[in-house]
């Protein structure tokens, strides 16, 4: 058994680590996307008056956790976590992606809805017991809290 492992893209070493450090950090969109099932979005950050940082995507405006080392007006990409994500019925809420629901896992104690937010595919966790159960097609809007966000 090996405690590290080799990410292949195209033929080429995309990636060399241990599975929990690629995971928690990927280090370029296609370990992300490919090993994590994160969404990933390009992206330009910026740093509010108050140290807040923000990114600008195509899918929106978002507001990170602190701590982010990055300097305004960079391209960075943006790795959003499915697993901290949920289903929200409005927009009432900071840190939306608007999606549309392409497909519905469900088992005994699990549901989980395949969401297309730009052009990709975001698993998102859903409460069984909830009484709001979105349709296939449905547009809904996906809540990302700043955890949920990591820049690269």
């Amino acid at each position: 058994m090996s405690d590290k492992i080799v990410i292949l893209s195209d033929g080429r070493v995309s990636a060399v680590g241990t599975p929990s450090d690629l995971l928690e950090r990927p280090p370029n969109p296609y370990v992300a996307s490919f090993l994590a099932g994160m969404l990933v979005l390009n992206a330009v950050a910026h740093i509010l008056s108050n140290g807040t940082t923000v990114v600008q995507t195509s899918a929106g405006q978002f507001q990170l956790s602190p701590g982010n080392n990055v300097t305004e007006g960079k391209n960075v990409w943006v790795y959003v976590k499915p697993g901290l994500t949920r289903l929200v019925r409005d927009k009432s809420s900071p840190n939306l992606l608007r999606g549309e629901v392409m497909g519905i896992t469900r088992e005994a104690d699990f549901l989980e809805y395949h969401v297309a937010v730009e052009e990709q595919i975001i698993k998102v966790p859903h409460d069984v017991k909830s009484d709001w159960k979105p349709e296939l097609k449905e547009r809904v809007f996906v809540e990302a809290p700043p955890s949920a966000f990591t820049l690269a």
